[in-house]
């Protein structure tokens, strides 16, 4: 079992869930018989964390600017702030070279669509609601994570992995309720990627050559997702869960003839409330 991502020192309990993989269809599934569980660590200084969906393309010329915003929002908050980068729409379809990449994915389109994207770039901070604003312009990332009261994580989510083989690797995501809950909440964990080099449309020459950069490194890319692309269902309204409660799901991720560099990647986990879209925890590991 390789590299551990933990936030709270805390005694870990068993009470209303089980620890039985899920069962998801291919490319993501289990092996034959149910994963073996792994053993999490305690838990140990837990944070409350943000994600910035960050909705771009590489036709977008206006995006690389976002990218910037997004990069110093991570350098200033570190490990608080978890980016996601959802190529999506018409600026993210594939046209002749140098654009014949297609970095479009099937969850990325279902998040576009379910929050009605229809400019790029754009962004939501943990899809929360900003005075009536989910979706903010760029310019509106800072001032909007800026104002949000950081208060204490209600839950806490851990992730393992097994050693890659050639073909697939296992994916284990650890829920801890750290407060009771009587909401809807559901799991999503999907895979990004950084480190891939390829043309981006661009109109600032303080970001690089106008009006493309040719090597352009997209960085946070989303590439698949790890569970359904509905999530998991991990609480239920009417079923109250206490605290110290836990929930463990296991997934493997196929690899064969994917395009992805394991090495430059990443699996992100969050919970959001089905009924608010609210995401209330998000958490990363790099492979």
């Amino acid at each position: 079992m390789k590299k551990i991502s933990f936030i709270f020192i805390l005694s870990l309990s068993i009470l209303l869930f089980n620890t039985q993989c899920d069962k998801i269809e291919k490319p993501y599934s289990e092996i034959g018989n149910a994963l073996d569980t792994p053993d999490f660590p305690a838990l140990q200084n837990v944070l409350q964390k943000y994600l910035l969906e960050d909705f771009t393309g590489h036709l977008c010329v206006n995006c690389p600017q976002a990218h910037v915003i997004a990069d110093e929002m991570k350098t200033a908050m570190g490990d608080t702030l978890i980016v996601l980068a959802i190529h999506s729409g018409n600026y993210a379809k594939p046209q002749g070279a140098p654009y014949e990449a297609y970095y479009r994915t099937e969850m990325g389109d279902l998040i576009s669509q379910a929050f009605q994207i229809n400019a790029w770039p754009a962004g939501m901070i943990n899809r929360k609601d900003f005075s009536g604003k989910r979706i903010l312009s760029r310019t509106a990332w800072k001032s909007s994570m800026a104002s949000i009261v950081r208060q204490t994580p209600t839950l806490a989510l851990q992730i393992l992995t097994s050693d890659p083989s050639e073909d697939s690797i296992n994916v284990f995501v650890k829920t801890t309720f750290l407060t009771p809950a009587d909401k809807n909440l559901r799991l999503y964990v999907v895979l990004s990627e950084s480190g891939i080099v390829s043309a981006q449309k661009n109109n600032s020459s303080t970001v690089g050559t106008t009006p493309e950069i040719l090597n352009y490194e997209h960085k946070h890319m989303l590439r698949t997702h790890i569970t359904p692309t509905e999530g998991n269902i991990i609480a239920t309204m009417g079923t109250p869960v206490q605290a110290n409660d836990t929930l463990i799901k296991g997934y493997t991720l196929y690899l064969k003839n994917k395009p992805w560099k394991l090495e430059n990647c990443s699996v992100i986990a969050f919970i959001s409330d089905n009924d608010t879209q609210e995401i209330l925890q998000v958490e990363e590991m790099e492979l």
